[in-house]
C-alpha cells in the first residue's frame, strides 16, 4: 500500500481505500507490477494510540466495497482487543 495510504489509515477515522492502484500516482509502480490492483487499510487500536495498520490487496480492482471494508474493520478491531489485553495480561504479570 503506497505509504500515505498507511499513515492516512493510521492517523485518520475512515481508513484509506485505493480503487485501483493503476490509477495512483507512479509511487504505486511495485504494487501494479506484482498484479495487485486495489488495496484497504485500517487503524489497529485506538485513535490516538495505535498499534498499526491493517492492510490488504487484491489483484481485482474495486475489491473493497463497503462490506469488505465493514469486514476489514471487525478483523482490526478483534487485534486490537486481542493486543491490549495481551498487554493487560503482562501488565498485572
Amino acid at each position: 500500500l503506497p505509504h500515505w495510504h498507511g499513515l492516512e489509515a493510521l492517523t485518520g477515522d475512515s481508513g484509506a481505500i485505493a480503487v485501483d492502484l493503476g490509477r495512483e500516482p507512479a509511487a504505486v509502480g511495485p504494487w501494479v507490477a506484482e498484479g495487485l490492483r486495489s488495496a484497504a487499510a485500517v487503524r489497529i487500536g485506538e485513535a490516538g494510540r495505535p498499534f498499526g495498520v491493517l492492510a490488504v490487496y487484491a489483484r481485482r480492482p474495486g475489491a473493497f466495497d463497503d462490506a469488505a471494508t465493514a469486514a476489514l474493520w471487525a478483523a482490526a478491531a478483534m487485534l486490537g482487543h486481542a493486543v491490549r489485553h495481551r498487554r493487560l495480561e503482562a501488565d498485572v504479570d
